[in-house]
């Protein structure tokens, strides 16, 4: 492969490694840590979506809304669970519309 399509494998390829390393240390991690490992996965991958003219607005709102409260999950297990669940309902909402 060459071009931007290496480039985008490569990062594709990061990507699968982050999922993969963080499901091993999900035996040791507390509970909370999936969602969080999910949500970093799910930002990570607007990241390269972005990065190669395939995000839109939407997908660029999910990106930040992860980022301003992904932070909840070191303070507050239930303020973190309340973020997903409304992250939740804007994807349902994104998806609706479409």
């Amino acid at each position: 492969m060459t071009g931007m399509g290496e480039g985008l494998s490569e990062e594709l390829f990061e990507l699968l490694s982050f999922m993969i390393s963080s499901a091993q240390g999900l035996f040791e991690e507390p509970q909370s840590y999936g969602p969080l490992r999910l949500l970093e996965a799910a930002k990570r991958l607007v990241e390269i979506m972005e990065k190669h003219g395939l995000a839109g607005e939407a997908e660029r709102r999910i990106r930040s809304l992860i980022e301003e409260n992904i932070h909840l999950v070191l303070s507050s297990e239930e303020d973190f669970k309340a973020f997903v669940d409304k992250l939740v309902e804007e994807l349902a909402s994104i998806i609706a519309s479409r």
